[in-house]
């Protein structure tokens, strides 16, 4: 069986060696080719965004801050677009009681600006420097004066998309 095998490998090493042999060329004028190949690799799209997985408005503060960033050495493909968007709020931007019915209004804000469902708080467009870091700030609208003791918490969701 291994006689059998080591022929086989011998042979097709022979072949191989047949197929990739040079030209020569062996009268005055006669001509050779060769081709020539190069290949292009796709291209390298491999990118992480940050987002936190909480933020706290610690007791006695009216509000917090956190940042979204594209992580170092991510890759996006030139002229394609990275957006990050907040996506929507569980409790449309009130802190809900847990196990409760109160709640709390607090608004999103990114440069002084208000930040509604739907709209992008980080983007970055391939061959560009990934840029810093946006920084949101959750500030409560209302006052915690009557409102039922316990945690009070929202989930904002983020949406990432590629376009271009």
């Amino acid at each position: 069986m291994k006689r059998i095998l080591c022929s086989l490998l011998v042979l097709s090493l022979l072949c191989a060696g047949v197929a990739l042999a040079d030209t020569e060329i062996t009268t005055d004028g006669g001509t050779g080719s060769t081709t020539v190949t190069y290949t292009v690799p796709e291209p390298g799209t491999g990118y992480t965004v940050v987002i936190p997985a909480s933020v706290a408005i610690l007791q006695g503060e009216t509000s917090a801050t956190m940042q979204i960033s594209i992580g170092t050495g991510s890759t996006l493909e030139s002229g394609k677009t990275l957006s990050v968007k907040l996506e929507s709020s569980a409790n449309n931007f009130s802190l809900k009681l847990a196990g409760g019915s109160d709640t709390i209004g607090y608004k999103v804000e990114k440069d002084s600006q208000a930040v509604n469902a739907g709209n992008a708080v980080l983007s970055w467009t391939g061959g560009e420097v990934i840029p810093a870091a946006a920084t949101l700030t959750m500030e409560l609208t209302e006052s915690t004066d009557g409102k039922t003791a316990g945690d009070y918490s929202d989930t904002l969701t983020f949406k990432l998309s590629v376009t271009g």
